[in-house]
Formats: C-alpha cells, sequence, structure tokens
C-alpha cells in the first residue's frame, strides 16, 4: 500500500511539474521542486531494498523467503518501471522546449531559404526509441498546433499539411525541420504549444516496464537505452539492486539444498 501511495504522489509531482515551469519564472521555486523529485523519484527504491535485506536477515521459515525474494524482484521491476516512466515525462517535455530553441536560434540567424537549409534538431529525449512522445512541441505538433499554420506555404509551395498527415500516418518518423521552424516563428501560446498527451500513458508505461524488466534481468540493451545522466544513474541503481536480490536468491537457494542434504544423510545414518 505504501509502495503505491509513494508511485502515485511520484507521478504527480512529475506531472505537475513542467506545468509549473510553464507558468512561473521563478527559478528558485523550479529547481527546489526538481530537487524534491529527484530525491523522493531515488530514495523510494533504496528504502524498499533496505527494508529487504532486513527482511531476509531475519529467521524466515523457507516458503516465507521465497516468498520476499519473489516480491522484491517484482517490487524494483514495478518501482523503477514508474522512476522511468515519470523520467519520460520529465524527458519529454525538456526536449520539446529545447527543440523550440534551437529554431528560436535558427530563427535569429538567418532566414531559411533554398541556399540556406533549416538544421533539423536532435532529439536528447531521457531514452533513445521510445516508440511514443508524451508531450507535444514543435518537433511532435497535434491539430491544434497545426492550425496555426496555413495547408501550404504560398511563397515556397511547401504543404506542410500534407507533411504532418505523413507524420501522424506514420509514414515518417518526424516532422521536416521546415515545419518546425515555422511553428516557432508563430510564437504559439505556451500552453497550447506544450500539451500532455494522456493517450500515451498506457503504452508508455508498458514500455518502461518493458525496459525495467530487461535492464534488471542485464541482457543486454538493443531498441531502448537510457540517453540522460539521470536515467544512466537509475539503470545502473536498478542493475545493482538486481545483483543484490540475486545474491539473497542464490543463497536462500544453496542453504535449502544443504538443509535437504543434511537431513538426508541425518535419515541414512538413524
Amino acid at each position: 500500500m505504501g509502495v503505491a501511495v509513494s508511485l502515485t504522489l511520484d507521478f504527480l509531482m512529475t506531472y505537475l511539474f513542467p506545468y509549473i515551469l510553464l507558468r512561473t519564472s521563478d527559478s528558485f521555486w523550479t529547481d527546489l521542486l526538481a530537487f524534491c523529485f529527484f530525491v523522493a523519484a531515488f530514495w523510494l527504491p533504496v528504502r524498499f531494498i533496505i527494508r529487504f535485506i532486513l527482511y531476509s536477515f531475519g529467521k524466515k521459515g523457507d516458503f516465507t523467503q521465497l516468498l520476499v525474494i519473489t516480491h522484491a524482484y517484482i517490487g524494483v521491476i514495478v518501482i523503477f518501471g514508474a522512476l522511468y516512466f515519470d523520467f519520460n515525462i520529465i524527458g519529454d517535455f525538456w526536449n520539446q522546449v529545447n527543440a523550440e530553441q534551437h529554431f528560436q536560434r535558427v530563427a535569429g540567424t538567418k532566414t531559411y531559404s533554398a541556399k540556406y537549409p533549416v538544421y533539423p534538431y536532435a532529439e536528447h529525449r531521457a531514452f533513445r526509441d521510445f516508440s511514443t512522445n508524451l508531450w507535444t512541441g514543435v518537433t511532435n505538433p497535434d491539430f491544434e498546433i497545426m492550425s496555426e499554420l496555413p495547408a501550404t506555404d504560398i511563397d515556397t509551395g511547401v504543404c506542410y499539411r500534407c507533411s504532418f498527415d505523413d507524420f501522424v500516418n506514420g509514414d515518417i518518423s518526424e516532422v521536416p525541420p521546415e515545419l518546425s521552424y515555422e511553428l516557432t516563428k508563430r510564437k504559439i501560446e505556451p500552453l497550447k504549444l506544450y500539451k500532455f498527451q494522456r493517450r500515451y500513458i498506457t503504452a508508455n508505461f508498458g514500455e518502461c516496464l518493458y525496459f525495467s524488466v530487461i535492464t534488471i534481468a542485464t541482457v543486454g540493451y538493443g531498441d531502448i537505452s537510457p540517453q540522460t545522466w539521470y536515467t544512466k544513474i537509475a539503470v545502473a541503481t536498478e542493475v545493482l539492486i538486481g545483483l543484490i536480490i540475486f545474491i539473497f536468491a542464490v543463497n536462500f537457494l544453496f542453504m535449502t539444498w544443504n538443509k535437504g542434504n543434511s537431513s538426508s544423510v541425518g535419515n541414512e545414518a538413524a
């Protein structure tokens, strides 16, 4: 029950954090909230493993010890899956903010033309290759954002709506930089530009659980991998916790086997 409450509070704090950034210019409060978030995010798994170790050292029956180890593995997978989901919320938001700032710098240096093409933005999300993006922005627009642009640019003949339709239908993996550049020039209201996409919560959280299982199993990363310093710290922490639980599991199996072997020897001697 305590884990569920902690994860719920953690998610609410993460969900509210970007909106607080959009509504306030006071860096003190945003820095304080960010510090509280990271302390809460990492304290939960550390507290969980400490309680597991203390409980494992107690004199319990074999079945109880087996339940403790099983619950520990499941608990770590779920806790870190939720933590990775929180990181995706924050990471996708900052990725869209940095994308807009990139195209603002492009707009301030030169005018887009055939001679001076728009340099694309190199995305830097919390994790590489997650299939869903949790925030809208200039590189991940929705229909409301696209309403700021005409279907086709009269001067250049570029069909913005065609590019957007291809992006929505999955024909292209990202919108053309020229489209993001034009959206940035419109100076869209932040609360209209940045919106949390609730319809992707289930899919994104499922991928986070999958990534958590791959991490604790230490089978190696393939389709998803961490990109930022805080996600790398998190996955390293999960691997270490998984190894600690594995050591206790091996010790439990050895002690159980040794106990059974001793009993067999005693029966034969009798």
